[in-house]
């Protein structure tokens, strides 16, 4: 009977003990900080932060219009690993550069959240502008965990839109180009016809003179 006990005592410590790694290894991934490019790491002021990420996002969406208007789009180009190219102008791709970039944005201001107020204001501001920019700096960061999703979807809409209504602008450029140079040579044909003789005399005679 007492082998029995010790043998269960031994198998119950053994399962707490795991269940007390495992948790902790979940713990300690939950709570190991993440880097982000973004963070008070990089930026010292959160809205140095703001502006690095939106200038960032707007630079992926122009590169990308530039060569969808360049004339020579490519909407299937993939790396051999199955990764978007850079060429790649597909909406697919646009949006998986903007949301790697969202992540890390948002990982920024979580890391920024932490504080109440950037590297060095307190030490250069009296204490009654302290909560005035704490509060102001703490609305910023709301506003953006709020509005930076929605913004990036924005974006990618109006992307798609852009992406579906350039073909028929095209379409459309290259008719006005035709009727312009139909015009054009319509022009230069009434003017030779213009040349010509008003009147033909004899014009029904058999005769050749």
């Amino acid at each position: 009977m007492k082998i029995k006990i010790l043998q269960n005592w031994r198998i119950s410590l053994a399962f707490v003990l795991m269940v007390v790694f495992v948790n902790w290894q979940i713990i300690s991934a939950a709570t190991t900080p993440y880097e982000s490019k973004y963070s008070t790491k990089y930026y010292s002021n959160v809205y140095d932060a703001v502006v690095a990420y939106h200038s960032k996002m707007n630079d992926l969406m122009n590169s990308k219009i530039e060569i969808l208007v360049s004339g020579t789009p490519n909407d299937s180009q993939m790396n051999s690993d199955g990764v978007c190219s850079s060429e790649n102008v597909s909406t697919y791709c646009l949006a998986e550069e903007m949301v790697d970039e969202y992540i890390e944005f948002r990982a920024g201001l979580e890391d920024h959240a932490i504080y109440a107020t950037d590297a060095g204001d307190t030490d250069t501001m009296v204490l009654s502008t302290v909560s005035t920019k704490a509060k102001a700096r703490g609305q910023l960061i709301t506003l953006e965990q709020e509005n930076a999703i929605k913004i990036m979807d924005m974006a990618l809409a109006a992307y798609n839109e852009l992406q579906i209504a350039l073909p028929l602008h095209n379409s459309y450029k290259q008719t006005i180009e035709d009727l312009e140079n139909y015009n054009s040579a319509l022009g230069e044909f009434r003017t030779e016809v213009t040349e010509w003789e008003n009147d033909f005399i004899d014009v029904s005679t058999t005769d050749c003179k």
